[in-house]
């Protein structure tokens, strides 16, 4: 009796465009960093992730890149289990690498947001 090998999961064309936008933001961010480390930008505060360190956060961020284009399907396809844990790998890496951008920007919109409710209080109280 043959049995039959279970089939390898695929993912989701959701899950690998959201990836691919992944990789992306983590190729800009490097590019990012790579102006911090050879002194053409400045790198302070939270988007500086990794405790202010930006060579660790670039290194973090391209690797994780590197690994998302090179293992991420084109199509469809089925995803082995290794490849799999190495997709997942890299989407965490992606993720701690752009942590602190994630973080300033969410201030920033929480900040935008209490001083548009202010506002609307202000005019609705005029």
């Amino acid at each position: 009796m043959l049995s039959e090998s279970p089939t390898p999961p695929r993912l989701s064309a959701g899950v690998v465009t959201g990836l691919w936008v992944l990789a992306l933001l983590d190729l800009t961010f490097g590019t990012w960093l790579l102006a911090v480390a050879h002194d053409a930008a400045r790198c302070t505060g939270l988007p500086c992730t990794l405790g202010d360190h930006p060579s660790w956060a670039l290194v973090l961020s391209q690797v994780s890149a590197v690994l998302l284009v090179a293992l991420l399907p084109a199509n469809q396809a089925a995803v082995g289990g290794g490849r799999l844990a190495g997709i997942a790998v890299a989407g965490i890496g992606g993720v701690v690498a752009l942590a602190g951008v994630a973080l300033l920007v969410a201030v920033v919109a929480l900040v935008l947001v209490a001083a548009a409710a202010i506002l609307v209080h202000v005019i609705d109280n005029l």
